[in-house]
């Protein structure tokens, strides 16, 4: 039937219609289009036939898109297995056009990176909507290269500063205005810390020239000894000190950057794992002993797990567990440590050592084997079946090992004497006899 209503009518029913209504209907209408549901057209490849790429090596790619209301832009990023950037991402401007292609390359010049598998995702945008492919690429580091290993030798007030060679070459290199606690190197950033008496504080000094970058201040004590042990993080570009006064210092390239408050035990050894760190800890007495976990995304002790010995070290046996090695009443123990639990236990099926001597510290080698230092002498031991050990040389307070030569640094009373496994001793280095420490310095 044919509307019959009179205009006048039809105004009357416009005008029954509130104002704000009208306008949100004629809005509408005017803007209303049909909506981009098409995403572009996207085709992404490596130029090279090789996808493995060195170290400063260009990883070079041709991006090739099309889309019904043009391309606004392209790009590419390099990722790693968490999806986490880890070169110079890239873009560019497509312009509008309905086809556009780009031919252009990423630089790998990080590094820092680890050699591995990584993933690059290519983008294409037309504004609205976008398109991803991925490729799968291989990136190799920058090899690890020795620079130096430096000496260090409090004084009275001083503290010498020589490079030694694993052949027994000491030649002197500077001489820093500090009394030496502790010694580590911050290659990534290209500077040596130093912790010296509690009232100089912690001092990042450049590699090269030892010239004072920062001078990081510590709290005032009775005991001029604050700092027991450091220990540095690659994945976090972090040292961390810990210091009598019950305290972690995190320290980053120019400043303290946090504290870790064990809430009144004290720090000794440290080992890390990812994000977590575990820590030997004693009571202000000395009586008590434990190993704290600490979560070092949020700086906080997490749980506290006592025993019934001293930890002198801790080793990685791979996997969830850990060795601990330590003194109970005189004696040297094994013990394993469970990382997911976390727990201590008595590990199964693994003879003691035979030398009972006290542990003052032991690292891994690359055989597995460990280079554990004890009151009576430094031995290697075979893991899981510790038994006898191999003597190696007289009792030494500590060792570093350096990888690059495959030998490791044992510091005695009055000298440091240079091994590799299954070779023997190679060479000596006199000092003051004043603790020395011997940091290996490396291009990154």
């Amino acid at each position: 039937m044919k509307n019959s209503f009179s205009p006048v009518f039809r105004a009357f029913q416009l005008q029954l219609w509130p104002l704000p209504a009208i306008l949100a209907l004629l809005l509408f209408a005017g803007g209303c289009k049909k909506e981009d549901s098409e995403y572009p057209v996207l085709n992404a490849q490596l130029t090279s036939s090789s996808s493995t790429f060195d170290y400063e090596e260009s990883i070079g790619f041709t991006i090739s898109a099309t889309d019904n209301e043009g391309i606004s832009e392209v790009g590419a990023v390099v990722l790693d297995e968490s999806g986490n950037p880890v070169l110079q991402a890239v873009q560019t401007s497509a312009g509008g056009n309905a086809s556009f292609t780009w031919n252009y390359a990423i630089e790998h010049l990080n590094p820092y990176l680890l050699t591995g598998s990584y993933t690059i995702r290519f983008f294409a945008s037309d504004g609205n909507n976008i398109s991803y492919s991925f490729r799968t690429v291989n990136l190799n580091t920058l090899p690890l290269q020795l620079e130096k290993v430096l000496l260090f030798e409090p004084q009275s007030s001083v503290t010498g500063v020589s490079a030694i060679t694993s052949s027994g070459e000491k030649n002197p290199e500077t001489t820093l205005d500090i009394h030496l606690r502790i010694a580590s190197s911050d290659n990534r950033n290209g500077q040596l810390i130093a912790g010296g008496d509690q009232w100089e504080g912690i001092f990042l000094f450049d590699k090269n020239s030892y010239a004072v970058n920062q001078q990081l201040p510590t709290p005032s004590l009775s005991s001029p000894e604050l700092f027991s042990s450091v220990i540095h993080s690659f994945e976090r570009n972090r040292h961390y000190v810990s210091c009598i006064d019950g305290l972690i210092r995190e320290i980053g390239p120019s400043s303290i950057t946090g504290l870790i408050d064990l809430g009144g035990w004290i720090p000794g050894k440290m080992t890390l794992a990812g994000n977590e760190m575990f820590v030997s800890m004693s009571d202000i007495s000395g009586t008590q002993h434990a190993i704290g976990f600490v979560n070092l995304n949020s700086g906080q002790l997490i749980e506290v797990l006592e025993t019934d010995f001293v930890v002198q070290a801790f080793i990685d046996s791979g996997g969830d567990d850990q060795w601990v090695l330590g003194n109970a009443n005189g004696d040297f123990v094994v013990r394993k440590l469970n990382r997911n639990l976390p727990s201590v236990y008595d590990p199964d099926g693994i003879s003691g050592p035979s030398d009972l001597a006290e542990v003052r510290d032991a690292l891994i080698l690359p055989s597995g084997n460990w280079l554990v230092m004890q009151e009576s002498g430094c031995y290697v031991y075979t893991p899981g079946a510790v038994g006898s050990g191999n003597y190696v040389c007289p009792p030494a307070v500590r060792a570093v090992y350096e990888q690059t030569e495959d030998v490791c640094y044992l510091i005695l009373a009055a000298e440091i004497l240079v091994y590799r496994e299954n070779v023997g001793l190679l060479a000596s280095i006199n000092h003051n006899g004043n603790l020395p420490w011997v940091v290996p310095v490396y291009n990154k």
